[in-house]
């Protein structure tokens, strides 16, 4: 028999050879992968720095590593080959467990639950038919005044603010999809597909949020697909960094019919600032709404490869600068 203290001591030796293996075999496939990819190693030409980080791309951004997304045979390529790249050149591991990984766990998604609704007025809107959370909510319940914010963008560099003039603290703001088209080369908008980060979701909650609003509503009025394509996906949507505030998306047909019942056209407002290029922002006293999101994250494992390069002067020698760049 054997004590539980020593099948203990076994798993973690028999751990501790996985890991050194699969480190080994990391490093024999380097060395082929370089023979493929550094062609200058058979030539027996002296490489540049160019082609070193040319060698890196070329794999890195192969087609079999297939986007290296989270989880897939693609991502766990790249991280043995940057850690066994590490390695080669003499780097120190600084991951978990004197190796060059560390492991976290990441959101990869979320998913709706109960209870989760939004009322215009008196009206309930049907979840997922007509609307949908942005996968960047927060979790919350929120009522109150409506504020038509325009595309829900401040450049004060350009002189353009769909908040000037206007009291969102406290409130829910409407704001439109992406940003208007620029009028000339020195606008800080571009025309689609090549938006600017002002046109990103992230950058109109934080926006909404800087400027005290409790919550922020959607409406894409370009779309021109299927209405059952015309919400985002919460994938689409997602951002878990941060703070955020509760957030969701209409249809365009029921911002519509919402607005004509406090006598105004979001289609005219939005067509005014396209064409002027200047906001068109306005409160709407009459607009009450109510909205509450339950959303649930997916949580995955997921990993940096973390290498340490010791300073030979011991005046700094316990003080470090930390550079990182995504591999996913």
């Amino acid at each position: 028999h054997v004590s539980l203290n020593r099948l203990m001591g076994l798993l973690r030796q028999s751990r501790s050879h996985r890991r050194a293996v699969n480190i080994a075999i990391a490093a024999v496939f380097l060395a082929l992968v370089s023979l493929a990819t550094r062609p200058w190693l058979l030539s027996g030409q002296e490489p540049t720095a160019a082609d070193e980080l040319a060698a890196h791309a070329k794999f890195l951004a192969a087609p079999e590593r297939s986007g290296r997304g989270v989880g897939t045979p693609g991502i766990a390529a790249a991280r043995d080959y940057i850690a066994a790249g590490f390695a080669k050149y003499g780097l120190l591991p600084g991951g978990d467990n004197n190796s060059y990984i560390q492991s976290f766990t990441v959101a990869v998604g979320v998913q709706v639950k109960a209870p989760s609704s939004l009322v215009l007025g008196r009206e309930p809107v049907r979840l997922h038919e007509d609307w949908l959370p942005l996968g960047l909510s927060s979790s919350g319940k929120i009522e109150g005044e409506a504020v038509f914010a325009g595309y829900g963008i401040t450049a004060q560099d350009y002189g353009y603010d769909d908040y000037a003039g206007i009291d969102v603290k406290g409130k829910i703001v409407v704001v439109l999809r992406y940003e208007p088209p620029p009028k000339n080369s020195q606008s800080p908008f571009r025309k689609a597909p090549d938006f600017s980060t002002h046109a990103a979701l992230r950058t109109k909650a934080n926006n909404a949020r800087e400027h005290g609003a409790v919550g922020m509503i959607l409406i894409d009025m370009d779309n021109r697909a299927d209405a059952k394509t015309e919400l985002m996906s919460l994938r689409t949507s997602l951002w878990r960094s941060g703070n955020s505030l509760v957030a969701a998306q209409i249809k365009r047909q029921v911002a519509e019919k919402w607005f004509a019942a406090q006598g105004v056209s979001v289609k005219d407002l939005k067509e005014k600032i396209d064409r002027e290029e200047r906001p068109a922002s306005l409160a709407m006293p009459g607009a009450k709404l109510s909205v509450q999101v339950s959303l649930e994250e997916e949580r995955q494992r997921a990993e940096n490869v973390v290498a340490i390069l010791p300073s030979k002067d011991p005046k700094v020698h316990n003080e470090y600068i930390v550079i990182g760049a995504h591999y996913d």
